[in-house]
């Protein structure tokens, strides 16, 4: 029995900027919660069981640090996924510092895994929180999800971006 759903902010699935706690005891009393709330929800059931999701509306803002780096692994993971042509370069030219990218190409060549994602495969899932701002420096947490299911696994980076540029300047293991 539950008695707190929380959907926590901005998965690549949802979009939530924000987390949205719903109370809820029983499945009845999560659906008013949902219907409650005034936003868009939508309820979907997989192998993991019945999960709670927003529908399509998604949204952001060209001046906040937070949204570009999460603009940014959206893109980023689709298009690794897809296996497009040069639109991930294209994406590391727009949204990450040169010498990120020298420091990135250093890292692959050692470690022969995409340094934006520290891996050798492509995430299921992503998901992007503020995390600290200071010194001209906003940093996020990136967490990455790999497989689904209750045996996915996660992996979090912490990625700064310089406030004055918000373009992304570090990405490291969290």
């Amino acid at each position: 029995m539950r008695t707190e759903q929380q959907i926590m902010s901005l998965t690549a699935e949802s979009g939530v900027r924000r987390p949205a706690v719903l109370p809820a005891v029983d499945e009845g009393e999560l659906e008013q919660a949902v219907r409650d709330s005034r936003l868009e929800w939508k309820f979907r059931t997989n192998s993991a069981g019945r999960t709670l999701t927003t529908g399509g509306v998604r949204g952001g803002s060209p001046d906040s640090a937070v949204d570009r780096v999460a603009d940014f692994y959206g893109a980023y993971v689709d298009a690794v996924d897809d296996g497009t042509d040069d639109l991930g370069d294209n994406l590391r030219s727009h949204y990450l510092t040169e010498d990120l990218r020298q420091r990135l190409a250093a890292w692959e060549e050692v470690n022969h895994a995409d340094g934006v994602l520290r891996a050798q495969d492509v995430p299921t899932a992503w998901e992007v929180r503020y995390h600290d701002s200071g010194a001209g420096h906003l940093f996020t947490t990136v967490t990455l999800t790999w497989g689904t299911g209750p045996d996915a696994g996660h992996t979090r980076l912490a990625v700064q971006s310089d406030l004055s540029t918000k373009l992304i300047s570090d990405i490291e293991d969290a």
